[in-house]
């Protein structure tokens, strides 16, 4: 006799059913099934049991970073943009130093003269 085992992998639980088959494939007898769960992955359950997942609270913080790197970055362009079209020639020094690139970058964010915002 041959057995065929069929499996069906979920995200909190694996179910199981193995039958047992004639000489041309075909099901003569189920010989068991079965189901294994497990516990939910969850950070914060709520009042009404619910919670988020670990996966949505490291998406959620990398999505955050991204946002953030390529916020940066179009400052970055954006100033380098000024830089090479001479608009902050009596300035150029300082903007070259790094930490006053910073304080620069940081002033236009702040200040909403961010065309990005």
């Amino acid at each position: 006799m041959k057995y065929v085992l069929g499996l069906d992998l979920g995200y909190n639980s694996i179910g199981w059913a193995i039958l047992e088959q004639d000489e041309n494939g075909n099901p003569v007898k189920l010989i068991n099934t079965g189901v294994r769960l497990f516990d939910p992955s969850v950070e914060d359950m709520e009042k009404d049991g619910k919670g988020k997942t670990k996966n949505v609270t490291r998406r959620e913080a990398r999505l955050r970073r991204r946002q953030l790197f390529r916020k940066t970055k179009r400052l970055e362009k954006l100033l380098n943009f000024f830089i090479e079209n001479n608009f902050f020639e009596d300035q150029k020094e300082k903007i070259y130093d790094s930490f006053e690139r910073d304080e620069f970058l940081s002033k236009l964010d702040k200040e909403l003269l961010n065309p990005y915002i």
